[in-house]
């Protein structure tokens, strides 16, 4: 009941707030159109004359700094407008909120869900994992004789790269085109 007449009540306000917001910003379009209207006026007076360009430069400064309040009043209502918003937002999550704890009267809650879900058997659940265990143990091992094979290839393709290398040095060393080796880690600073 009283959620009923808070809700209420801030429909009401909003829609008052929004009310006087709206004629707010239809005082500030007409102020707006007004002021247009007396500069578009001016610097149509500026374009007789001879010296145009400063005359419609300073009725434009004229227009900026009149404009300016207009804009601050408009850029306030739409924050007002906003905060309110969010606090309807707000409020109506809360409701909901409050709507989802609370189960809806007159709607019994069933009793087994208030129960514990039943243990299995002891009997079943000791053999479980000991064919649960079986299962893991062999797939850890082929896992890890993959690993192994994994590893052995890796091992004779490292071994086969250093073969093609020492074979190409000895190559290079009977065609005379041996170069120096390479300096050593620590070797760059020894120099200086």
């Amino acid at each position: 009941m009283r959620l009923a007449f808070f809700l209420s009540c801030g429909v009401v306000c909003a829609a008052g707030a929004a009310w006087a917001a709206g004629d707010e910003r239809a005082a500030i379009i007409e102020e707006r159109r007004a002021l247009t209207a007396r500069f578009d006026a001016q610097e149509q007076a500026c374009r007789e004359r001879f010296a145009v360009t400063p005359c419609i430069q300073g009725v434009r400064a004229l227009r900026r700094a009149a404009l300016a309040p207009l804009r601050e009043r408009e850029m306030k209502l739409d924050a007002a407008e906003r905060m309110q918003r969010s606090a309807e937002r707000q409020a109506a999550v809360q409701a909901k909120q409050r709507a989802a704890a609370t189960p809806p009267q007159g709607t019994p809650v069933p009793e087994r869900s208030l129960r514990k879900p039943p243990r299995p058997a002891a009997a079943a659940s000791s053999v479980e994992p000991a064919a649960r265990r079986g299962a893991t143990e062999s797939a850890r091992a082929a896992e890890a004789a993959a690993k192994v094979q994994v590893a052995k290839r890796r091992q004779a393709e490292i071994q086969a790269r250093q073969a093609r290398v020492a074979r190409r040095q000895t190559e290079r060393a009977a065609a005379g085109k041996s170069a120096a080796p390479l300096p050593g880690p620590g070797a760059s600073g020894s120099g200086r």
